[in-house]
């Protein structure tokens, strides 16, 4: 049985609707089997207009790199093709799809080795032999993908808590992972942003630097960034006490720049140095510091929000 989340009101949304959310999970990982399909799910929700777009990936990853989605037309195949294995009917079939590395063809056989009924699957110079009983297996298991994508979808563009069924449900799963990324606070030639990372019963709040480097947008989170964040706030408060202040990255840190405290414009100067570019330059004032605060606190809120109704989002094994 799922609970409403206890602050929730008639009228609101159940996942907060002011928000993006991305779910991603890989609901196939409870057979025990030497190959397994990996079924991917999918969904962006939007804070206006809804979920934008879904997905049910299938992968064989014991495929070579760039030959592993199998799109429709081939599980479709193959599920057809183990069903004549385990009827112990012979069969040769192909199927010509878009895979990662481009077109290609995939051939299916239902047919008997060392003694058994067998289905082979060649593509990309691979041929992977699987037990007939594989079919139905992966047949389940894209039944309970769709099941939890419809359920994310009702989750996240609804208005209320959706009606578990036989065709939308959460999805039995040991994770589910969520994003999310604020709007971006832009000085100079510096922006930082925050994300909810992680598996939805440990997420947490990350912060994220954005900047360019060699003409190219560059994103980068982690333990480096929440360093820089700190000794900003710790120059902020120097600079509220009208001290001069400045700070730099430590000596084993990889990305290298220098905070100050510039008491006559009222900012915070952040300084990148990257090795073979110019350096890229921040000033973020005293009113643009509370707003990160406030982003910060907002994501963090989030994180939190996702850790308590983390039940919303999978059925536990």
């Amino acid at each position: 049985m799922l609970l409403l989340p206890m602050a929730l009101r008639a009228e609101e949304k159940v996942v907060p609707g002011d928000w993006d959310l991305s779910v991603y999970v890989d609901t196939n990982r409870r057979y025990q089997v030497e190959r397994e399909f990996r079924l991917q799910v999918m969904v962006y929700g939007k804070r206006e207009g809804g979920v934008v777009e879904s997905s049910v990936e299938v992968r064989c990853d014991e495929f070579e790199p760039g030959f592993r989605i199998m799109p429709e037309e081939d599980w479709k195949m193959f599920i057809k093709a183990a069903q004549l294995a385990v009827k112990k009917e012979s069969f040769l079939g192909s199927v010509r799809s878009q895979a990662d590395a481009g077109e290609m063809t995939t051939i299916y056989e239902s047919m008997v080795l060392d003694g058994e009924w067998k289905l082979r699957v060649s593509r990309g110079g691979t041929a992977l032999v699987f037990m007939p009983g594989q079919g139905k297996k992966v047949a389940e298991a894209i039944r309970e993908a769709k099941a939890a994508e419809q359920w994310y979808i009702a989750l996240l563009g609804g208005g209320k808590l959706p009606q578990e069924s036989e065709v939308m449900r959460r999805p039995l799963s040991k994770w589910v992972h969520v994003g999310f990324t604020s709007e971006a606070l832009k000085s100079g030639d510096l922006s930082l942003s925050f994300s909810v990372r992680g598996e939805v019963s440990q997420a947490y709040c990350d912060c994220n630097l954005h900047y360019a480097e060699f003409g190219m947008k560059r994103v980068i989170s982690g333990g480096e960034v929440q360093g820089l964040l700190r000794r900003m706030r710790l120059v902020e408060s120097r600079l509220r006490e009208g001290q001069a202040f400045e700070v730099s990255s430590q000596e084993h840190d990889v990305m290298k720049y220098r905070v100050d405290a510039n008491l006559k414009e009222q900012c915070v100067n952040v300084v990148l140095l990257p090795e073979e570019e110019k350096p890229q330059v921040g000033r973020f004032t005293l009113k643009q510091m509370e707003a990160l605060k406030s982003l910060e606190d907002d994501t963090q809120n989030k994180a939190k929000w996702l850790r308590q109704n983390a039940g919303l989002f999978f059925r536990h094994k």
